[in-house]
């Protein structure tokens, strides 16, 4: 076999897992580990709109800060009566965003929506207490500084070979839960979940991201919650 009919069979190659991914990869065989030596903190994208935030002057009510799934979210379509912020960030775990809480500027007047912690139990860097320990000291400042902090529990993903991955995510959430007894508010967003503590296959569109199904639903809970809070 020549060089050529070598490369040749790795594109076709690369095209094809390509493919398998974007039909639903992710729901037929386990999710891909995040690279954890890969610092994601240093791309252009994240570069990009972290100087954003610093610069931004943009008081808001609901300040959404996450990774990728709460960055797709059009949070201001989502929530039109309120002044909202969408600080999430594609590829943020608890350790990256605790480097970029700064940035978040004055909460003293907003509530801030907090989704973090998938990234962390995808890279299987950490062992789970080491990741509660984080999470925790990025709530602790968060609640010392916004006027609140509405916790929402980490989606779990749909493909059902990955127990492990889900079983990390359901102790994660029960850790935070715990600790938002006392010091925060709670979001369970339960009814993306299967009975097995999956994602819901119709919420999502590989496995891990929401589509418009899964967003509407998730608004619907938050602006719930955020009624019951506020007793109206």
């Amino acid at each position: 076999m020549n060089g050529y009919s070598r490369a040749l069979i790795t594109v076709v190659a690369v095209a094809g897992i390509a493919a398998v991914y974007v039909a639903g990869y992710a729901k037929v065989v386990p999710l891909p580990h995040v690279v954890t030596n890969t610092d994601r903190s240093s791309s252009p994208l994240y570069r990009s709109r972290l100087d954003f935030f610093v610069q931004s002057d943009h008081p808001a009510e609901l300040v959404f800060v996450g990774d990728s799934i709460t960055q797709f979210g059009e949070w201001s379509e989502l929530f039109p009566e309120y002044r909202t912020a969408n600080r999430g960030i594609a590829g943020d775990n608890t350790r990256t965003l605790s480097d970029r809480l700064a940035a978040l500027g004055d909460l003293s007047q907003s509530t801030v929506v907090l989704m973090i912690g998938i990234n962390d139990v995808l890279a299987f860097e950490a062992a789970t207490p080491e990741i509660i320990a984080r999470y925790e000291a990025v709530l602790k400042d968060l609640m010392s500084r916004a006027r609140t902090v509405v916790v929402q529990s980490i989606l779990p993903v749909a493909a059902p070979q990955n127990i492990e991955i889900n079983g990390s995510v359901s102790a994660l959430n029960e850790a935070t839960k715990r600790f938002c007894q006392e010091n925060c508010t709670y979001l369970d967003l339960a009814a993306l979940r299967t009975a097995n503590g999956a994602l819901r296959s119709d919420v999502t569109f590989d496995g891990l991201h929401l589509n418009g199904t899964g967003y509407l639903e998730w608004a619907g809970a938050l602006r719930r919650h955020l009624t019951t809070r506020q007793g109206g």
